[in-house]
């Protein structure tokens, strides 16, 4: 696992300007012997531990002229696999599997192809997931108790750079994004507070390092080490390295990748 401070905060993906439209290319139809044989034919991934749901979803789906599933895997390890050689035009994931959790996974999958939308497709809709989800980078989100039809609707928006939610979850989403910002941006204010040597120990923190370990590849003293850590909790209003350490991944100013 490797530690480093983050370049910048998530943000809620916006709509790139003048988007085609979200409905189905001229000419297609449903059920039409062209399936996925036109230029503007969306890929589809689908990635969920049970395989009959998604046998039957990508029969459904491969029903539709301009949708076309090319894999299905069970776990995000195998999503990142199938991204990384052929990356697909949507993926579609749920929160629940085996091998990593939704937030996690969603951003796995945005790393390993960064051209592919995500859409949840899960079996809970509230709006804390929702908004999660979002900030991780999903395009879309749909419940699956919802109509196969809605779905369609947003993997076509996902496609083309919308956000593809529902009209009810909007406001709320919309606003919880927002306290979300504000609490990044006061958050940032008081990081860039730190010195750069405070924040390269604040890294060595979030690591595990010890006081003798900082010290040791910082080239400076472990005294040293002690003052600016007392710095560093002063400036961040706590009164521990472990909280420090949670104040900064909380906020998004410390990363950790976990895949190096």
């Amino acid at each position: 696992m490797s530690v480093k401070l983050a370049r910048h905060m998530t943000a809620f993906p916006t709509p790139p300007s003048g988007s085609p439209s979200s409905l189905p290319p001229e000419g297609f139809s449903v059920g039409s012997a062209l399936v996925g044989s036109g230029p503007d034919a969306i890929s589809l991934l689908l990635v969920d531990e049970h395989q009959m749901f998604t046998e039957a979803l990508s029969r459904l789906l491969a029903s539709e002229a301009d949708l076309v599933p090319q894999a299905s895997v069970s776990s995000i390890s195998e999503a990142v696999v199938e991204c990384s050689t052929r990356p697909p035009d949507v993926v579609l994931v749920d929160l629940r599997v085996r091998d990593m959790d939704g937030v996690a996974g969603i951003k796995a999958i945005r790393r390993a192809s960064p051209r592919s939308a995500v859409v949840v497709v899960t079996d809970f809709g509230d709006t804390k997931a929702i908004t999660s989800a979002v900030q991780a980078g999903a395009r879309g989100y749909v419940v699956k108790t919802r109509p196969v039809d809605e779905l369609v609707a947003v993997i076509r928006q996902a496609a083309v750079g919308e956000m593809g939610l529902t009209a009810a979850d909007v406001p709320t989403v919309i606003g919880r994004l927002q306290v979300a910002r504000q609490c990044e941006s006061e958050a940032r204010r008081t990081f860039e507070r730190l010195t750069a040597r405070e924040g390269q120990i604040l890294v060595l923190l979030a690591y595990g390092r010890s006081t003798s370990e900082t010290a040791a590849e910082l080239h400076i003293s472990p005294l040293t080490v002690r003052s600016h850590v007392k710095s560093i909790l002063a400036k961040l209003g706590v009164h521990s390295k472990l909280e420090a350490v949670s104040y900064a991944l909380r906020n998004g100013l410390v990363e950790t990748d976990r895949s190096a």
